[in-house]
């Protein structure tokens, strides 16, 4: 069993703010303190003080938030399904080689605006531990890794934003003479708009004239600039579960052709076809023009087929094996006739691969 005690406010017309200390032997109950417009959490050796729209920190801990689509994230990040979380260690940083050091160096600041820039465009938390951590910074920063960093990268309640949960998972992970302190900050016009957003894309899987004004009079208002607009919008539209797993398999066929260097005719294939499906299922292309740039390279090598009915042919057959992630890929009455014109010209090639291809899909 542990304690737990929480704070919730709002800095400005801007943030909110949900602050937490919880502990299995809690008996610190002062944990903050309000001076005019400066808030500060605090405990032995830590600090984390929130003024002038700016935050700084003292100590050990960091930062985490949901990953959002699309922002720039490690490929060992992206290639499992399971971790959903951005950690960023203070202190912490990668060499060359990818391997992570820690360093003594985790004091420091930035602005309220970067933490909503750099992070999720709406939720982030920041958190320090006291109790199961000692020795100098750069020790208790790789002690903290051990001891949360699987579950912090991994959990599902930062991206619901379930505290309750999330605390109490992290608390049993510390041991009972430790305190676990947690600052979550919300950014209430950017989670505004992306709630209106949500709830009209749901609607219709589109957004309509109307719809489009709508959502441009309240960024006006609230001064959401245009680039926060197309994170969220972005955001949103992949987690809807249609277009999330089109564009899961997507992006799954991409790192592995990131990691062999090289893509196959029937990657090709099933690129294309997904693309295919997505304008079936009215899909933006943007959630596609976004992985392109990020696990695209210019280096990568590209197999192709020597005949262009047989790369259309390719596409179609390919499509086929989708369904073993639950996208509906099935074969369209066009696509018959598309099937019938290739086996029509391998005919008249003497080009065995049409029927070598149809052998190999079973």
């Amino acid at each position: 069993m542990y304690q737990e005690l929480r704070l919730h406010g709002h800095l400005n017309d801007t943030i909110e703010y949900y602050a937490s200390v919880a502990s299995s032997n809690l008996h610190q109950h002062y944990f903050y303190e309000q001076e005019g417009d400066t808030l500060r959490f605090f405990s032995p050796g830590n600090e984390l003080v929130l003024k002038d729209n700016r935050l700084e920190h003292r100590g050990n801990g960091g930062t985490f938030c949901e990953y959002m689509f699309g922002v720039e994230q490690p490929l060992s990040d992206m290639a499992k399904a399971e971790v959903r979380n951005r950690l960023v260690l203070y202190g912490a940083t990668y060499r060359d080689d990818h391997e992570l050091v820690f360093t003594d160096q985790t004091d420091g600041s930035l602005g309220l605006d970067q933490v909503f820039l750099e992070g999720h465009a709406i939720c982030n938390y920041f958190f320090f531990l006291t109790g199961p951590v000692a020795g100098r910074r750069s020790q208790q920063q790789r002690d903290i890794v051990r001891l949360l960093g699987k579950q912090l990268k991994r959990s599902p309640h930062v991206g619901t934003g379930d505290d309750s949960e999330l605390v109490s998972e992290l608390v049993r992970l510390i041991g009972p003479r430790s305190a676990l302190y947690l600052i979550k900050l919300v950014h209430k016009p950017h989670k505004a708009y992306a709630e209106l957003f949500s709830r009209l894309y749901f609607a219709n899987k589109a957004i309509g004239d109307t719809d489009f004004d709508q959502l441009q009079a309240l960024a006006q208002d609230l001064d959401i600039d245009r680039y926060q607009q197309e994170r969220i919008r972005i955001d949103v539209m992949y987690r809807h579960p249609d277009n999330r797993r089109i564009v899961d398999e997507y992006k799954n066929i991409l790192i592995d052709c990131n990691r062999r260097g090289r893509i196959r005719s029937a990657d090709n294939a099933r690129l294309t076809r997904l693309k295919t499906l997505s304008v079936r299922n009215k899909i933006p292309s943007a959630l596609f023009f976004t992985l392109d740039e990020m696990l695209r390279d210019d280096r990568m090598q590209h197999e192709v087929d020597k005949e262009d009915y047989l790369t259309e042919t390719r596409q179609i057959l390919e499509g086929i094996l989708l369904h073993e992630a639950d996208i509906d890929a099935g074969i369209t009455n066009e696509d018959m006739l598309r099937l019938l014109e290739a086996k029509k010209q391998a005919s008249e090639n003497r080009d065995h691969a049409f029927e070598q291809m149809l052998l190999e899909t079973g």
